[in-house]
């Protein structure tokens, strides 16, 4: 999914607010606050699936920042971090503990599993599940 990276203000280096919204279907996603030089800014998401035993490792270019734009932890679908068709379909939408972890940093590292995310989501406690998340870097601060 492509994001395009909306300011509002004058032009020139600043402190803004702009809005990042969706390329195909224009809604609103957040709102951030940054100093930023107002020009072109385009933000490209990548949905990844973060497996059992696997790192979560977010990490922008300098003077940039990730924003997270979705993540869910459970057994979502059959694939690659989920072989079996057992108790797929349940997850959590764990997209604010992963703002608060990782939004407005310049790099994040999490290890899945992740005790937290998983108390979060509603499969048994034995089944294995994975991370399902998308950020994109913003030039900042």
């Amino acid at each position: 999914m492509l994001y395009r990276c909306h300011p509002y203000g004058n032009s020139g280096s600043q402190r803004v607010n702009f809005v990042i919204i969706h390329h195909r279907s224009n809604r609103k996603r957040r709102i951030i606050n940054a100093v930023v030089t107002v020009d072109s800014i385009v933000c490209v998401e990548v949905l990844m699936e973060y497996c059992q035993w696997e790192t979560f490792n977010a990490t922008c270019s300098r003077g940039s920042v990730i924003v997270m734009q979705s993540a869910r932890y459970g057994r979502m679908k059959h694939g690659r971090c989920a072989d079996t068709d057992v108790y797929i379909g349940c997850s959590a939408d764990v997209l604010s503990q992963m703002d608060e972890r990782c939004s407005g940093r310049q790099s994040c590292v999490l290890a899945i599993p992740d005790s937290a995310l998983h108390q979060q989501q509603p499969c048994p406690n034995d089944m294995m599940a994975y991370l399902e998340a998308s950020f994109v870097c913003v030039r900042g601060c």
